[in-house]
């Protein structure tokens, strides 16, 4: 890795290797051990600190949060999973260091050409609101916000085009727009599909993560999110409909 890196010499690291969600750290701790964090330790020893180090982070640190709280930056983190746990430690590692970039990403949605995910939230109930033409949503009133991944993508550009702008060293990344309830977005998506939607409110989700955030410190810098939601949904539903193998995509659920 430090061969790499000398001949390589880069001006910046865009770091997103991970093993990612609550259940796939659990199922694999010691993997997750050692991607979320030592890989991002090994890194940052091998690069000079004038090198723009950017991360893909989680705002699922935040953990639950009560109602009448708008998290920002500065709200203490109460991580619930491993998962979440090695994310915050990674942060702390990559603040360290001299030139680096967090960006605290909400759920993200949206079509993968490469191995698709079906096991976030609004993916997922898409999924099944295409193929069951019904959605079943346990602790309907749960908070959550999103961002679609091709926000995501440009988010990264803007970092690096933009450093004058980067003020901070950590942001929350989301569509403030969809900051809202499980109840609210399942309701959208099963409107747009024709789907039954039944709300559980007596069921329980393993995940029990409750909380919605604000990204206006990164809006602050001249980012504008681009993708409008139901255009999105429409697109998510066109793939669905045309999905048959799903051999090479992660399912299951855990938003």
């Amino acid at each position: 890795s430090k061969k790499l890196i000398k001949d390589i010499n880069p001006q910046c690291i865009i770091h997103l290797a991970s093993i990612v969600g609550a259940p796939e750290c659990e199922k694999f701790p010691i993997d997750a051990i050692k991607t979320n964090t030592e890989s991002t330790r090994l890194l940052l020893n091998n690069i000079s600190p004038d090198v723009l180090f950017l991360s893909a982070n989680t705002n699922s640190q935040y953990g639950t949060v009560p109602d009448h709280i708008l998290c920002d930056e500065n709200t203490p983190t109460n991580p619930l999973s491993l998962y979440a746990i090695t994310k915050c430690i990674s942060e702390e590692l990559i603040c360290k260091h001299k030139n680096s970039i967090v960006l605290r990403l909400a759920t993200v949605y949206g079509i993968s050409t490469s191995m698709m995910r079906l096991d976030l939230l609004i993916n997922n109930f898409v999924y099944n609101c295409v193929k069951n033409k019904h959605l079943d949503v346990f602790q309907p009133e749960f908070k959550r916000n999103f961002i679609h991944i091709n926000d995501v993508c440009r988010a990264f550009i803007h970092c690096i085009n933009n450093p004058k702008n980067m003020k901070y060293k950590v942001y929350n990344l989301g569509d403030d727009k969809l900051n809202t309830t499980k109840a609210a977005i399942s309701k959208k998506i099963a409107d747009l599909t024709d789907a039954s939607l039944n709300l559980d409110f007596q069921g329980k989700d393993p995940d029990k993560r409750s909380y919605n955030c604000t990204s206006q410190r990164f809006y602050n810098t001249g980012y504008k999110i681009s993708i409008n939601f139901e255009d999105a949904i429409k697109e998510l539903i066109d793939y669905c409909n045309n999905i048959t193998d799903i051999s090479n995509m992660r399912i299951g659920y855990f938003g």
